[in-house]
């Protein structure tokens, strides 16, 4: 286990800790079935610009989320795309910018170099050839299109801020389909994934579904609007050739979204006999069902209890039910 200098209080490290484990399983139980996992670290603008945080806004240096994080997946099995890292790296030498100066996500210049990159992650990890993009042209312009003012549209101000040049490369699709492979591909994100999900990564994929912060479902296929709580998730993992998982680092707090608890007892439920995790189990598949909160919340109004409290009783009685099952079974 790393050791956690400096890494505010220890109960975050060791939570860190316990979810990175499950992490690991995850990805041992996936790739068993022929699933590939991979992690991208998507960048943070307060990282990449901590020269314009206001002094009384810095606090004393101390390991973050991102730092445990990268030292983890540093000396783990799992792929990782650190592009948080990698946009450091090019910062002072890149030619266009990578973040927009009125946008909270990467610029569309960093996406496309992000898409590209990543065809080229995925297909050495996979060990096939992909369809690949190029761009011989990028339009620049004063005016941000797209995301690249979404944090602007966002402040209701009077005069629009002043503005950088902005590149928008111009992807067109490789001609050479020989002998390429597009995976089927389910993706797990912020809103970061929005660039990924549309052109031109989506163009070297096949199947592509996009588990939005791990709740909806895009593209949606399905005849009302679907999230994951209403499909076979185990299914759908197990068929699918790879799986990635992307958060930013500001939300390496929430890594996954749900996904690790959500999805750890589903791929090993022989880690979960015990009625203490159990209840776990049923607690984290209730909260996460929409429908189900909503009937807990009548109960809790009929019985005078706290909503908490009526999820543990019906978490509680689920795995009292399960266990006597399994007593039944032997």
């Amino acid at each position: 286990m790393p050791s956690s200098p400096k890494f505010g209080n220890t109960s975050c490290y060791i939570r860190v800790i316990k979810i990175f484990g499950k992490l690991e399983k995850i990805r041992e139980k996936l790739k068993k079935n022929n699933t590939e996992f991979i992690i991208v670290l998507a960048p943070g603008k307060g990282h990449y610009y901590p020269e314009y945080i206001p002094d009384y806004m810095n606090r004393p240096k101390q390991k973050s989320n991102y730092d445990l994080y990268k030292e983890l997946l540093e000396k783990s099995d799992i792929p990782t795309f650190d592009v948080n890292n990698w946009f450091l790296k090019m910062k002072d030498t890149i030619q266009y910018p990578l973040f927009p100066k009125t946008g909270t996500h990467w610029s569309d210049y960093g996406a496309t170099l992000v898409a590209d990159s990543l065809i080229y992650f995925v297909e050495d990890l996979m060990g096939y050839k992909m369809a690949h993009f190029s761009w011989e042209e990028i339009e620049l312009s004063d005016k941000p299109r797209n995301a690249d003012n979404d944090l602007e549209k966002t402040m209701n101000l009077f005069t629009e801020i002043p503005q950088i040049v902005h590149a928008y490369p111009i992807p067109v699709k490789d001609d050479n389909t020989n002998n390429i492979t597009k995976p089927s591909v389910i993706g797990i994100g912020d809103s970061f994934f929005w660039h990924l999900f549309h052109w031109p990564f989506a163009w070297s994929i096949g199947e592509f579904k996009y588990y939005y912060y791990f709740n909806s479902i895009f593209p949606d296929n399905y005849s009302k609007k679907t999230t994951v709580y209403d499909i076979d998730l185990t299914d759908q993992l197990f068929s699918s050739n790879l799986l990635i998982l992307l958060t930013s680092t500001a939300n390496l707090n929430n890594i996954g979204y749900g996904f690790i608890d959500y999805t750890y007892p589903l791929l090993l439920p022989e880690n979960f006999t015990s009625k203490k995790l159990l209840i776990e189990k049923y607690t984290n598949r209730i909260i996460n069902n929409q429908d189900l909160m909503k009937m807990i919340r009548e109960k809790a109004i009929v019985k005078n209890i706290s909503v908490d409290s009526m999820i543990y009783l019906d978490a509680n009685y689920l795995a009292e039910k399960e266990l006597l099952k399994k007593e039944k079974a032997e």
